[in-house]
Parts: C-alpha cells; sequence; structure tokens
C-alpha cells in the first residue's frame, strides 16, 4: 500500500466459492473490506478469474468494464480506481490482490507487473502459512496420542562405527509410560551407553 501510495490494500483467499479476505490495509477513514462473501456477491472477482488476468481501472465512474451495480458498490467502498490481480493456480482461481484508490488514477504497467509479482509471492506466502499450519495440527496430534498411550514407547536413532556395525543408539522422544516402565528418565537426546553401561 505504501509503495503504490494506494489508500487500500488487500489480498483475499477463494475457498468453495467464498471469497475470504482476513484483513486489509487501508488509510483512515476508509471502511474495511475485510470478511467472507459469496463469489456471486462479488462479480468483479469472477470476472477477473475468467480473464485470467488483470483488470485494471483508472475511474469506476467512466469505465465500460463495470456495470451500474458494480461501480455502486466501488463507490460506496471509496473504490475509485483499482488494480485487480487473479491467482490461478492448476486451473482454479484460489486468491486476488487488489490494490485501490479513492480517487481516479492512471496505473503504469510497471505497478501492474509489480502487483501480479507481488500476488503470486503473497499467494505463495499463504500456501507456505497454511502447510506449516496443518503441519502444526499434524504434530499436536501425534504429541497427544504419543503422551497418552499406555504402552512405553521410545524413538532411537542408531549409532554406527565406520565399520557399518550398530554400536550405540540415542533417545530422540520417550513418553511418560517408557519412563514409569524401564525407570529411565530425562532420556532424550542422551545415549543408551549413558544410561545402562556395559
Amino acid at each position: 500500500m505504501d509503495y503504490y501510495g494506494a489508500d487500500r490494500c488487500y489480498y483475499c483467499e477463494v475457498e468453495n466459492e467464498q471469497v475470504i479476505i482476513r484483513r486489509d490495509a487501508a488509510r483512515e477513514g476508509l471502511p474495511s473490506v475485510a470478511g467472507v462473501y459469496g463469489l456471486d456477491e462479488l462479480p468483479l472477482y469472477a470476472a477477473t478469474a475468467a480473464a485470467g488476468a488483470p483488470i485494471v481501472v483508472s475511474d469506476t465512474a467512466a469505465s465500460d468494464v463495470l456495470d451500474a451495480g458494480l461501480k455502486q458498490q466501488c463507490s460506496a467502498l471509496a473504490i475509485i480506481a483499482f488494480i485487480n490481480v487473479p491467482v490461478i493456480k492448476g486451473g482454479r482461481y484460489v486468491g486476488n490482490l487488489c490494490i485501490t484508490q479513492a480517487a481516479p488514477r492512471v496505473w503504469t504497467e510497471l505497478e501492474v507487473e509489480l502487483a501480479v509479482e507481488t500476488a503470486e509471492r503473497t499467494w505463495a506466502a499463504v500456501e507456505r502459512a497454511h502447510a506449516e499450519a496443518a503441519l502444526r495440527a499434524s504434530e499436536e496430534k501425534y504429541h497427544t496420542l504419543f503422551a497418552a498411550i499406555d504402552a512405553g514407547f521410545c524413538l532411537i536413532e542408531m549409532i554406527f562405527d565406520p565399520g557399518g556395525v550398530a554400536v550405540d543408539y540415542r533417545f530422540l522422544e520417550a513418553n511418560q509410560a517408557f519412563e514409569q516402565q524401564t525407570g529411565l528418565v530425562d532420556v532424550v537426546g542422551r545415549l543408551a551407553s549413558e544410561l545402562v553401561p556395559a
């Protein structure tokens, strides 16, 4: 938003025919557009997805791209000029980057190119964040299960000599049941030879 000197900037995700705007950056006094909308409520987004390319408007009042309803919707949100960049992955419309101005503005070719690159990078960051969240949830389930089972359980790493013969092992994880059943405590990170000398 600051780089463009724009009045509002936001990225939305498109899932199951819904447009999700988690938050937006906007100049003081402008209404937030954050929220969840049906794709059918935002025909401009559907048009952007169908075009598969940015829609660039310098003045919504003079635009022939927007119908009367869209012009009214833009006016209510103080969107007079905008760059709307779709993110299409695997043939699916997955996101959209919007940069808006509350006054008419002619967007340069460089600004549009930068918006396209920013949309791609934002999509990659969002995908990475989703993957990390899924991994955290999976790890949490694993740790909960690991801690809750009654059977003693440990995960070890084998240590080999230069000839490939197993000579020791290191504890990577152990649940509380393992410690109770074996009497070995605080084993994580330690070698078996430290805990039970030969």
